[in-house]
């Protein structure tokens, strides 16, 4: 008897706008990006985006762009709950078409590591401050005024959601944007009480074990 075995990651189909996929590493240097579109969502300019576009700061990659840009291969998918409603998927993603052309991939990591990322004054001072330069088309971080905004994926991921979905939505992220790790969102997003759930594993590739006789 020979059988072939299949293990299926989460089909990129069942992966939805507001979805926001973390790498699974333990380490501070691993990956976090959030799904701004799908079924031929288009931009500003009338480009039709990829269904299940992302958005993600990641060097040497289109700060929007499609699944398999995640650059990781093994990552796990995170939902908000209850799910995202039509409006607040149609704010996401006109966050992130807002922030995209103002934003670059920041290499702070070491200093994230000292901040603290519980959701304090500073944090809402920041979050303030960028929700005007968002509002007035600029984006601008304080440690660089006049340029583009300088951001690692983690600091990228948070300030899209809190932007979209303010202060009083049920699964806004009471995190400091700016010392917000990875891991530290992945630990926020699997905490009872975030208003967020894990709904299964993303993979780049699939794992095929192949034939197995007895």
């Amino acid at each position: 008897m020979s059988a072939s075995i299949t293990v299926t990651p989460l089909a990129e189909t069942a992966i939805l706008p507001g979805d926001i996929i973390i790498s699974d590493e333990s380490v501070a240097v691993s990956h976090s990006a959030i799904c701004v579109g799908g079924n031929s969502i288009r931009d500003a300019a009338g480009n039709v985006l990829p269904d299940n576009a992302i958005a993600h700061a990641i060097s040497g990659a289109p700060v929007l762009g499609k699944l398999e840009d995640f650059g990781k291969d093994k990552a796990t998918v995170h939902r908000a709950n209850p799910d995202l409603s039509l409006v607040d998927t149609a704010m996401l993603y006109r966050v992130s078409q807002a922030m995209a052309p103002k934003v670059q991939y920041g290499t702070n990591y070491a200093s994230l590591v000292f901040g603290s990322a519980s959701f304090g004054a500073g944090a809402k001072t920041w979050l303030d401050d960028m929700r005007n330069r968002y509002i007035n088309g600029e984006f601008t971080t304080k440690d660089d005024q006049g340029k583009m905004a300088n951001l690692v994926c983690s600091q990228f991921v948070v300030l899209i959601v809190q932007l979209a979905l303010g202060e009083a939505h049920k699964s806004f992220i009471k995190l400091d944007a700016r010392y917000t790790l990875p891991k530290t969102l992945r630990t926020y997003l699997t905490t009872v009480g975030s208003n967020w759930r894990v709904v299964g594993p993303f993979r780049t590739r699939f794992l095929t074990l192949g034939d197995t006789k007895m």
